[in-house]
């Protein structure tokens, strides 16, 4: 259906600028160009993650145990707990991750990267990578893991403290593939 729509698109661009001068018709193969990736864009296809899924690559196994929202975090494990303050709660997923290979690779360089918050039509792109380690949180950036320990990982958000309930849309990179995943 969309393939039709956009095929509907671009021939009538094509008809309506033929009707114009020639300075903007000189533009029609651009504009067609555009409406080409545009078509591409669409047919890309976006892995819908869901709590419970594995994505595996070449370098990772990534499951995702958690995706919520909340005005604390927190977990059995330590008896620290982060609360949000200033009108700010955190929209938090929570992942299983394992090194495959001695390579090396960076958590947040190559196993969970681009990550981007839409709540409201506001867009979140500042995330935290932690992990609790004797109880204590510790930060992830740069971190890499060796192959096969696998570690539970928090990677986190602020996002506005009245949005806690409403439809938190995330895009991003999980272990090379390119995924969503919905909270709430």
């Amino acid at each position: 259906m969309k393939k039709i729509i956009i095929s509907i698109l671009i021939v009538t661009s094509i008809l309506s600028l033929s009707a114009c001068d020639s300075s903007v018709t000189s533009e029609a193969p651009e504009k067609e160009i555009n409406q080409v990736q545009m078509e591409d864009q669409i047919e890309k296809k976006v892995h819908q993650v869901q709590v419970g899924d594995i994505i595996t690559s070449q370098d990772w196994e990534i499951e995702l145990t958690d995706a919520y929202a909340s005005t604390t975090l927190e977990s059995e494990e330590s008896r620290t707990a982060w609360t949000a303050n200033g009108g700010y709660a955190f929209a938090i997923l929570e992942f299983d991750i394992e090194c495959l290979n001695s390579t090396k690779p960076t958590i947040d360089g190559s196993g969970i990267t681009n990550l981007m918050a839409t709540v409201n039509g506001n867009t979140y792109a500042s995330w935290t990578y932690q992990y609790i380690n004797s109880e204590l949180w510790l930060y992830a950036d740069n971190t890499y893991l060796d192959a096969h320990l696998p570690l539970h990982i928090y990677v986190y958000t602020y996002i506005p403290a009245d949005s806690i309930h409403d439809k938190i849309d995330v895009e991003l990179t999980i272990a090379g593939e390119e995924c969503h995943i919905t909270i709430n």
